[in-house]
């Protein structure tokens, strides 16, 4: 199978903390490492760690290099992971795991489609979920371990919730159709920064949109409930070469793992909860005055 030969890059995710803390030489030193790390490395995550090689890579001294390193690898909150003589992205790795889904799972698509072609004449099995962009370039940037960009678009269950919001009306498998989504989102920005105490970084374009096709299967107080289960929990999944990677907290992290906070089930016990049954009742009919 061909690599994939690009990663998108998102300039929100490039204003995480990891990276904004360095110098702007050391921002260039690392965007440059890890496109050569998914140019070349076979794993397109990683890079032989060898300082002299790096240096002559990057075009300065070793012990430029060094300082540079430093910014980068800092004690406890690293941008690299050191193994097996290699600098590992888990971030990269993230990225080269969730490409091999996607494509796999096209893949069996268009099995199905060319299987039905052949028995039932031209119908076509369309893809529950397309690509923000083509097929060249559907990832996100590699700007840090603990901020993740885009994973391919959730395909939603074909279902309906008919859960009433507190507002009175019943929520059915349309878009949004009764506007609940800037009440939902400041319920996502303010659980989260309960739970981690810093803001979230939200991207109206892609985070929007994802709210609004939740908002379209499930009710504004399931939608909450259930973020508030995947913020609880740590995810992660094994990668290429045996590395874990973690899933992190944000709006597309939590699309990737819906299907497994619907399954576990605690995010039920959480619409019981009398402070969050208040708090939705509250957010909801006075959503006329929120701003997204």
């Amino acid at each position: 199978m061909n690599r994939p030969p690009a990663f998108q890059f998102y300039p929100s995710d490039w204003f995480d903390f990891k990276v904004q803390r360095m110098s702007l030489t050391a921002q260039g030193a690392y965007i440059k490492l890890l496109c050569f790390m998914w140019k070349d490395s076979k794993d397109q995550c990683s890079i032989l760690d060898n300082d002299t090689a790096i240096a002559s890579a990057l075009g300065t001294t070793v012990e430029q290099w060094l300082k540079l390193r430093a910014e980068m690898q800092v004690e406890d909150d690293s941008l690299f992971e050191q193994k097996s003589g290699k600098l590992l992205s888990k971030r990269l790795a993230f990225e080269v795991a969730k490409q091999k889904e996607y494509r796999e799972m096209q893949s069996k698509k268009g099995k199905a489609s060319a299987e039905q072609r052949f028995n039932r004449g031209s119908t076509v099995v369309q893809p529950e979920g397309q690509p923000e962009v083509n097929s060249s370039s559907p990832s996100s940037s590699p700007s840090s371990s603990s901020s993740l960009s885009s994973t391919p678009p959730l395909s939603l269950k074909e279902k309906e919730t008919t859960t009433s919001s507190p507002a009175g009306k019943a929520i059915k498998g349309s878009p949004d159709k009764n506007g609940y989504h800037a009440a939902v989102v400041k319920a996502i920005r303010e659980s989260y920064k309960q739970k981690f105490g810093s803001e979230y970084l939200f991207r109206g374009g892609q985070d929007g949109a994802h709210v609004k096709r939740l908002l379209g299967t499930y009710a504004p107080e399931q939608v909450v409930a259930m973020w508030c289960e995947f913020l609880r929990c740590k995810w992660d999944f094994a990668g290429r070469d045996g590395a874990t990677v973690k899933v992190p907290h944000n709006i597309t992290g939590f699309i990737s793992r819906l299907e497994s906070v619907i399954e576990y089930g605690d995010w039920k016990k959480k619409m019981e909860e009398p402070n969050f049954k208040n708090y939705m009742t509250e957010i909801l009919i006075k959503k006329e005055a929120v701003q997204p």
